[in-house]
């Protein structure tokens, strides 16, 4: 039997006195009971947060990707979803940033989804997405990789990225220039995903629309130059407009074309 939540616990949000319109998003108890089902678990509504907090951002964009019906997700709608809530007032790169975070998370859903469609060193031996082969830069040079291993040591090493204080300072928030090389190199994921497990592609877009949201962080900050899209537009509408930047350090030797 379900544990019963003490009487002091309770799942409406508190109310700041001093502005009663808002609603303080950080003290709400998130923490599930042990013998919840699985069906009554759920993030509330989205409210837009009080503060520039981290945790509160990642709350906010958590319950609205929750709540968002991916089945109809268009361009239009992710690029919308992604903007600043108005009356929020955080710095660009610490938007970018949480949203960068949640698009990590999202993709282990597709990482997933290629594991149980048979992506294994065996079957994908190589990083390949249409006659384009990449190289694994996670080690002292780029070098072949299997898929799985490519996108393994891509995700990992991009979330030891956005966790490194080096990287992320809370107090010196980074420019979104800083987020290409990883956008670059997410994108990659896709790729395969589109070029050898088309199914899979599609089964995962239409349950999260992680690769609208992911195309939609892309062009709002400029992430992934138009020529690395290599994806159609029938994938997500989308076609990328360039910035015109050279390719940098990270990506260099990473590409070999004609396969």
């Amino acid at each position: 039997m379900p544990a019963a939540a003490p009487e002091h616990q309770t799942n409406e949000m508190p109310i700041d006195k001093k502005h009663p319109e808002t609603t303080v998003m950080a003290a709400v108890d998130y923490r599930i009971l042990p013998g919840t089902k699985s069906e009554v678990i759920s993030l509330p509504e989205p409210v837009i947060p009080t503060t520039t907090d981290h945790l509160e951002l990642q709350q906010y964009i958590d319950s609205l990707c929750v709540h968002t019906d991916t089945h109809s997700l268009t361009r239009e709608k992710a690029m919308e979803l992604i903007e600043v809530p108005e009356g929020l007032d955080v710095h660009e790169g610490v938007w970018c940033y949480e949203w960068m975070r949640r698009l990590c998370m999202d993709l282990n859903e597709l990482v997933i989804a290629l594991l149980e469609d048979g992506c294994e060193p065996t079957k994908c031996h190589l990083m390949n997405a249409g006659e384009y082969q990449f190289l694994c830069a996670s080690h002292p040079r780029p070098r072949e990789c299997s898929a799985i291993d490519y996108i393994h040591h891509t995700l990992t090493q991009s979330i030891l990225l956005l966790l490194s204080p080096c990287f992320f300072d809370p107090s010196n928030p980074p420019s979104t220039h800083a987020f290409s090389s990883i956008a670059r190199r997410l994108y990659r994921i896709f790729a395969h995903a589109w070029f050898e497990h088309h199914h899979v592609f599609w089964t995962v877009e239409s349950e999260t629309g992680v690769y609208k949201l992911f195309m939609a962080v892309s062009e709002k900050w400029r992430l992934v130059p138009v020529d690395l899209v290599i994806l159609p537009k029938e994938a997500g509408e989308w076609t990328v407009e360039g910035d015109g930047e050279e390719v940098d350090e990270f990506d260099r030797g990473e590409t070999v074309s004609g396969r």
